[in-house]
């Protein structure tokens, strides 16, 4: 409507002229450079990521006034990881601008959003609480928080999609053979050790995404390793088991194995430690065998069994960090190597030293390494400052602001 009036009052705006018609004085009000002058006004600034949907990969601050959102700029406090990697928004946004809340023009002034669920346990909340204790009453609640934190990253489910194509997390099955084992509480008679690679391959098994079924340690005959592994394959997609792989008298596996109808494809890898490794199928699920000792087991999983569930899972494979390397090193050519290191941080890069001497059986230099150090078979001697090719056991084992470029 006013737009309507403007345009049949637009002759007798004008009420006078000066320097000689050149410019013109008018009757109307200048309220119309409030939004002008004012638009870099706010009563406060708010850190927070760009919405319901956002990954929180960034962070912004959002200037606010009168509790509307007004503009914003990104934050410039990230730490620096590296020379050439500007201190905002160094790592970019996983899902991108598909879902999330965006404010490119003061002209597009947004009430910032949020999820009904979380809307309707704060409005309860403040009924009776102040808005400090509302709010702590809504986040230390399990119940309450798990109710609009589970509703997060389902954006695309409002482009009229009806379903999304899922994948079951990999089953696998996980048992360990050898007379000399004890599990965990258990009692030792003299000869006898409990069994570390079994919480150990659970572990990092659950964090790389299996659901894990564990099961007894088995004895050394070859009939129960055969009802062990028949039992193992019924409800698994993978059979991992931890020693006896190789051609020893008390070594089972492979015969109870092919006593199934199992068949495998591989028995020896040319790398240390870890070259007594065995993959193949056993029924419908794949089998892998790993060597008993605990350093050449961690490294079979790490380079195997780790890609091995991302096929399963249909995720891309991990790739390795590069790091540079905090030891000296030499060896023989003609089989690849894991060597196990601790990650560091150092003038914004990242470094791997050594955690102990090499040992297949060795668990002290475990306790304190992070990931492997990969060295291919046609790699030589290793010096200080090398670019070498690093591999996680855990997504953790990265800490923010270390370098972890992939390639």
């Amino acid at each position: 409507m006013s737009h309507f009036l403007d345009r049949l009052t637009f002759f007798k705006k004008q009420v006078d002229t000066f320097s000689d018609g050149h410019g013109i004085v008018t009757n109307e009000p200048r309220e119309w450079e409030d939004g002008y002058r004012k638009r870099w006004q706010h009563d406060k600034i708010v850190r927070s990521t760009h919405g319901v949907n956002c990954t929180g990969s960034c962070s912004w601050k959002i200037y606010v006034k009168g509790g509307i959102v007004t503009w914003e700029t990104q934050q410039t406090d990230y730490p620096r990881t590296r020379p050439d990697l500007p201190n905002h928004e160094p790592r970019g946004c996983a899902r991108g601008a598909s879902y999330s809340w965006y404010l490119y023009s003061a002209n597009r002034v947004k009430h910032p959003m949020v999820r009904g669920r979380l809307l309707k346990l704060w409005r309860e909340a403040r009924a009776t609480l102040t808005p400090v204790a509302a709010w702590a009453s809504i986040v230390e609640s399990p119940e309450k928080r798990a109710s609009y934190t589970s509703k997060r990253g389902l954006g695309g489910l409002t482009q009229g999609a009806s379903g999304v194509a899922v994948r079951r997390r990999p089953r696998v099955t996980l048992l360990s053979s050898g007379k000399e084992l004890r599990g965990l509480g258990d009692s030792l008679a003299p000869g006898q050790i409990h069994d570390s690679n079994m919480p150990m391959l659970s572990a990092l098994l659950t964090v790389w995404g299996a659901d894990v079924r564990p099961m007894s340690v088995v004895a050394d005959d070859a009939l129960s390793m055969q009802a062990a592994l028949r039992e193992a394959a019924e409800h698994a997609d993978l059979v991992l088991t931890t020693a006896g792989i190789s051609v020893g008298d008390e070594d089972h596996v492979r015969d109870a194995l092919q006593a199934l109808g199992g068949d495998l494809a591989v028995l020896k890898v040319a790398m240390k430690p870890g070259k007594p490794l065995a993959a193949g199928r056993l029924g419908g699920a794949v089998f892998i065998g790993l060597p008993g000792n605990p350093m050449a087991a961690l490294a079979g999983a790490v380079g195997f069994v780790q890609p091995a569930l991302a096929r399963m899972a249909g995720t891309p494979a991990t790739k390795p960090l590069r790091a540079y390397a905090g030891f000296d090193m030499r060896r023989k050519m003609g089989r690849a190597e894991f060597i196990a290191v601790r990650l560091l941080q150092r003038v914004a890069c990242l470094w791997a030293e050594r955690t102990g001497s090499d040992g297949s059986g060795r668990l002290a230099p475990l306790l304190t390494s992070d990931a492997f150090v990969f060295l291919p078979a046609g790699m030589g001697d290793v010096g200080q400052g090398d670019r070498l090719q690093v591999l996680p056991f855990m997504p953790c084992a990265i800490k923010p602001g270390l370098e972890a470029d992939r390639g």
